[in-house]
């Protein structure tokens, strides 16, 4: 999975900036692709490699390689807002960065050692039936929240740029329609969990 990271952190780098510059359907379009070739890493690996756990670590861990190919083109486009420039990156400010990320970053950290924690305890508790139970359903929180996520994730980006020009307005309209579409969505979402789970119990 660490082979990947690079590749993952760049994507939800890149992601955003493409959207302010008007492709939202290249991204879109990567998202879906990313899905895809996903599966087809999972399958190849799996039943034409047998490559087993690993097989599966590599397809999750190289996955982003296609989306990245359909986004990253875009900055080297002139027409682009934003550029890649290599002799005007200011290492001067990875300070305020990870001051501003510290607080996320101790949140996913929080969440990993639950989770371990949550996984040796049903372990213990219950064996590998427990275990793959609690992993699960560890699992299955993305899922639930991807849309809340997804979300939150592009209307941050927007507020950001409103914050910028000081417009209360633009922020308040930003985060009002982008709390009520995450709500409902989720709360839809979570509906189909739910019953999709009472319906394996009987």
């Amino acid at each position: 999975l660490f082979i990947g990271f690079p590749f993952y952190t760049l994507y939800l780098f890149v992601v955003p900036m493409i959207v302010l510059d008007g492709g939202t359907t290249k991204t879109q379009i990567a998202s879906i692709s990313n899905t895809l070739f996903t599966c087809v890493l999972l399958i190849f690996n799996l039943l034409v490699l047998k490559l087993d756990l690993i097989g599966a670590g590599l397809a999750c861990s190289l996955n982003y390689l296609l989306p990245l190919g359909i986004i990253v083109p875009k900055f080297f486009n002139k027409n682009c807002l934003f550029t890649v420039s290599i002799k005007d990156l200011d290492l001067s400010h990875i300070k305020n960065v990870i001051k501003n990320g510290f607080a996320s970053g101790v949140s996913y950290l929080f969440y990993s050692v639950v989770q371990i924690l949550g996984n040796i305890y049903a372990n213990k508790i219950a064996g590998p039936i427990g275990l793959t139970a609690s992993t699960i359903a560890y699992n299955a929180w993305p899922l639930v929240c991807a849309f809340f996520n997804a979300t939150a994730s592009s209307s941050s980006t927007l507020a950001s740029l409103f914050y910028g020009e000081r417009d209360k307005l633009g922020i308040k309209h930003v985060y009002s329609k982008a709390l009520k579409f995450s709500l409902y969505l989720t709360l839809a979402n979570s509906t189909i969990w739910v019953w999709i789970d009472f319906t394996s119990l009987e």
